[in-house]
């Protein structure tokens, strides 16, 4: 059993403990950052601060950096210089990172091994799990954690304290002795209940950021072809009562740490039990977070259900994104939406009647591989009905080759395409990765459809498109 004496920083998150012994293993959580075009003090990324939460409590000290600390300068090399300056006595640097954000995570990984760092680096989140081979081939890293870290992480740190064997670490990626990748098993992914600890919301650094992110559950019952998400087909959340209290009880950290009443729902889908959405609702409706603006995420078809959108309805600030992404069935069933484009229109009708057509917005990507100038047409003409005739906010994307499946169908279609893409900062501004990643568009295609989409911001319906370097 370990006595613990802790200090804390409030304003950049750091929490020590220690024991009879000395301090056990120090180690710098690394959220990384999807660059200057991008405010990072919109919202906490909150991945860093639950495993921050589940590691502290193992009695490690804990540090955790955000873009805010170093986005200032280049950002690779500035975050660089801030972990070469404030953390090179840190026993582990773990990162978190997803397709936006690698290539910033690797400059600054070079950066530090041409800085002669040689504290071990652990890299994890979604864009590692998916190219994980890649990633060890040609980036000077020690470990890749697969998919969920709740687990897998805390295991990791004390083989790694403890000098016990590495084979022995689930869904860890790494060298062996003779240089050899090698991948382990699998373990049981993370449940959600009572004994589930709360992130660390203590260690968020004091009215820096617009909102707040908490996760009610995770993963989601569809299997999208263009989605990147880790826990496709599996779904799991609190219940209701133990949701609510812990949704409740970041009322405190709001208050006191951000700049706006304002939460971000991380949930995958938080409608895909739509008892226990209803119920959380409900339950909130009666609290003081019901005066708050907060944003979720749920599939067309719960729509169709009165009694969802007589919960929804219940908060003035709700914004639910809905994501349609493709406006004809033939779209649809590629991609694997489960939906028809009619139910659409009738959930559009719903929203209509409901009069949440102001908080209910739908989304669609345009471009995918497969797709014909003619197949885009149809989505924009589909999207502008909408916005035109029902007054839904509706924003238009480009598709942007992240891995999935679509991916996997591309590097078919264009074999020059392959992962090293994601290894320049800001790939997905490159106008040569964008005409590669749409092989069946000319350039006069895309500027064609992007002067009809023009055209509707012309008379009032501002779609939001692909942005311009």
């Amino acid at each position: 059993m370990y006595k613990y004496y802790f200090t804390t920083d409030k304003r950049r998150g750091s929490l020590s403990f220690k024991d009879k012994g000395g301090y056990r293993m120090k180690i710098l959580l690394i959220n990384s950052s999807f660059g200057k075009r991008y405010d990072s003090r919109k919202t906490v990324t909150l991945a860093m601060y639950y495993l921050g939460a589940i590691l502290r409590d193992k009695g490690h000290t804990i540090h955790i950096i955000n873009p805010d600390d170093y986005i200032d300068g280049m950002v690779g090399e500035s975050l660089a210089s801030v972990i070469i300056e404030k953390f090179k006595d840190f026993d582990l640097f773990a990162f978190s990172s997803n397709t936006f954000t690698w290539g910033y995570v690797k400059k600054c990984i070079s950066t530090l091994k041409v800085n002669n760092i040689k504290n071990p680096i652990v890299v994890g989140g979604i864009h590692p799990s998916r190219v994980f081979n890649h990633i060890m081939q040609t980036t000077d890293i020690d470990y890749i954690l697969i998919g969920e870290g709740d687990k897998s992480f805390p295991i990791l740190v004390e083989t790694l304290e403890r000098k016990k064997n590495l084979s022995e670490v689930p869904n860890l990626v790494y060298r062996n002795d003779k240089g050899d990748i090698m991948i382990n098993s699998f373990m049981d992914k993370m449940t959600f209940d009572k004994n589930t600890l709360y992130s660390a919301y203590d260690l968020i650094p004091e009215n820096i950021y617009e909102t707040i992110s908490i996760e009610t559950s995770r993963g989601c019952s569809g299997n999208c072809s263009f989605c990147s998400i880790l826990n496709k087909r599996c779904w799991r959340g609190f219940n209701s009562d133990e949701a609510v209290k812990r949704i409740i009880g970041i009322e405190k950290y709001m208050r006191d740490k951000i700049l706006r009443k304002s939460i971000i729902f991380t949930d995958d889908h938080f409608f895909e039990d739509k008892v226990r959405a209803i119920e959380i609702l409900t339950k909130l409706s009666v609290t003081n977070i019901k005066s708050y603006s907060f944003l979720v995420e749920a599939k067309l078809k719960v729509l169709l259900d009165d009694n969802v959108l007589s919960a929804i309805k219940k908060f003035p600030g709700i914004s639910v994104q809905v994501g349609v992404e493709s406006g004809y069935d033939e779209g649809l069933k590629r991609i694997k939406k489960g939906i028809k484009k009619e139910q659409i229109f009738q959930v559009a009708e719903k929203i209509l009647k409901y009069q949440l057509n102001t908080n209910i917005f739908f989304s669609f990507i345009i471009g995918f591989p497969w797709e014909t100038k003619k197949d885009i047409f149809k989505t924009i003409e589909t999207v502008g009905f909408i916005a035109m005739k029902y007054n839904i906010i509706v924003n238009l994307v480009w598709w942007l080759p992240l891995p999935s499946p679509e991916f996997d169908a591309l590097r078919k279609m264009n074999p020059d395409i392959g992962f090293d893409i994601f290894d320049n900062v800001e790939w997905n501004y490159d106008e040569r990765i964008f005409e590669m990643s749409h092989p069946l568009l000319t350039k006069k295609d895309i500027i064609e459809i992007n002067e009809i989409i023009a055209a509707y911001a012309e008379v009032g319906y501002d779609l939001i498109i692909r942005e311009k370097k």
